[in-house]
């Protein structure tokens, strides 16, 4: 009987299939039975390839998540970056405005020295 493959092939993928070939080649089994082993492979292969789509599925599934997870590491760290430049920046104007500031103070502290110095000296002046 003609089973559409050559015995060898189909001992090399299992055990259990040559067993099967080797009944039906001998005459030891009936239509009936090379049948229902036959649907049996053809279910266990179906379902051997459905397991191995749900994996395929799975695994594709990961590496969307782990891209997707990638990019938004990534944009993260560029948003970071622009952030921690901006506050570079500002601390940077922030330093030269309290320079500015400080020695506008000092200059008001001695502008106001001198006028205490002036208009104690006038007073002394007034009172004498």
């Amino acid at each position: 009987m003609q089973l559409g493959i050559e015995q060898t092939k189909l001992a090399e993928h299992s055990k259990y299939a040559e067993s099967v070939g080797s009944a039906v080649v001998e005459g030891e089994m009936s239509h009936e039975t090379m049948n229902y082993l036959l649907k049996n492979q053809l279910i266990d292969a179906s379902i051997i390839n459905h397991n191995l789509k749900r994996v395929i599925s799975l695994l594709t599934w990961k590496l969307h998540v782990e891209r997707t997870t990638a990019g938004i590491r990534s944009e993260t760290a560029r948003v970071l970056q622009k952030t921690v430049n901006s506050l570079e920046s500002l601390l940077s104007r922030s330093g030269i405005k309290h320079q500015a500031i400080r020695k506008r103070i000092e200059k008001l502290g001695y502008e106001l020295d001198q006028l205490r110095d002036q208009i104690s000296s006038q007073c002394i002046r007034y009172h004498t």
